[in-house]
Parts: structure tokens; sequence; C-alpha cells
């Protein structure tokens, strides 16, 4: 993936971001560091500063995956039956 496609991922999900509800838990700082450190990496403060800025986005990204409730127990496309 090209930064160019990364970043226009983010910003469409910063956008759909802002129409969600907040989510309960830890801000988004004490997330990033608290999930940095469980990965045992030590970015420099700039980086960590973009992260934060990305945390939101990327949260509601994951729960857009799940946002299609009637998608929930389809089976995926890669599946093939030989039997139809």
């Amino acid at each position: 993936m090209t930064q160019m496609y990364a970043t226009a991922a983010v910003a469409l999900a910063a956008e759909l971001a802002a129409d969600l509800p907040a989510e309960p838990g830890p801000d988004p700082e004490t997330a990033v560091r608290a999930l940095l450190a469980m990965a045992h990496l030590t970015p420099a403060e700039d980086e960590i500063a973009g992260l934060v800025a990305g945390f939101r986005a990327a949260r509601a990204a994951v729960r857009l995956l799940y946002a299609v409730p009637e998608a929930r127990y389809d089976e995926p496309a890669v599946l093939f039956s030989a039997r139809a």
C-alpha cells in the first residue's frame, strides 16, 4: 500500500468516525502508549503524536467492519461449493 492510499483510508475513516458516538475506554493517548509498550516499541514523540491522532479513526474503521448486521452469518466469497 502506498502512502497515498493509506492517507486516503485514514481520512475516510476519520470522516466516518466523526459520525460515531465516542467509545468507552481509555483516552487515545493512553491506549496508544499502552499498545506500544506491550509491543516493546519506542517510537519518537512525533510518531506517537501521529498514532494518537489516527487512533479514533482506526477504531472507527474496525467498528465499520461489523456495521452490516445482515452479513454477520454469510459465508465469505472465497468459499466454493461444487454441489451447487
